[in-house]
């Protein structure tokens, strides 16, 4: 049975760009029905994190203040946020210091709520429609979605998700028409970081992004 909600703003959480968590690593083989039950799992996740959007980004009465809280409660609690930062600085990760990764990490949450709270006050009514789910192995699995656009192309969108030990499932990397958004925001940071000078350069980078709102970052490609 599918499950539809209406709003194209989902898709903004798909240019975070995530990793496979270096933690996952083999579990038992589930039988038919445990795989089943995973799938099913899978599915809700994405479905509630779509309401929780919905209900607490698209209301006009919100501020941007208030935007930028809800969304980055949402990006943290969804989102393997830690495995995110460590996928996109990548080598750099190994050249700066704690001091400079710490920064990078609350920037890098900071400029997304930013970037992105604004947007969600142009709710229109498009449909998210979350179609199927398959399970991957080692608690990991792929949910299968689609955006429908009046008038236009639909959107695919295919979400990597992973349950971790508490039982609970993160998002471990978002693809959009056969375009992994990990590994583009890999590229898109980490060619900052070479013109900047090190990772230092990426947090003036981000913490200019944050005091211009909207504006974003040289090299980084938005999505449409």
């Amino acid at each position: 049975m599918c499950n539809a909600m209406r709003s194209v703003y989902f898709i903004l959480l798909l240019s975070m760009g995530t990793a496979l968590p270096s933690f996952v690593t083999a579990s038992s083989p589930l039988n038919d029905d445990q795989k089943r039950a995973f799938e099913q799992d899978a599915k809700d996740f994405i479905v509630e994190l779509g309401s929780q959007a919905i209900q607490s980004l698209t209301n006009s009465s919100l501020s941007r203040k208030e935007r930028e809280e809800n969304f980055a409660e949402i990006f943290e609690k969804a989102f393997d946020v830690l495995s995110i930062a460590k996928f996109v600085l990548g080598r750099y990760r190994h050249q700066s210091s704690e001091e400079e990764k710490k920064a990078f990490l609350d920037l890098f949450k900071e400029a997304m709520a930013s970037n992105y709270a604004s947007r969600f006050q142009n709710y229109t009514n498009e449909v998210f429609e979350v179609r199927s789910a398959r399970y991957a192995g080692d608690n990991t699995g792929r949910v299968y979605s689609v955006i429908i656009r009046p008038g236009s192309p639909d959107v695919s969108i295919e979400w990597k998700v992973y349950r971790n030990k508490k039982d609970h499932f993160k998002i471990v990397d978002v693809i959009v028409e056969n375009i992994s958004m990990s590994v583009t925001n890999r590229q898109e940071y980490q060619s900052i970081i070479e013109r900047r000078g090190g990772l230092k350069g990426l947090n003036e980078a981000l913490k200019e992004r944050i005091q211009r709102g909207r504006i974003p970052l040289e090299g980084v490609r938005q999505n449409p």
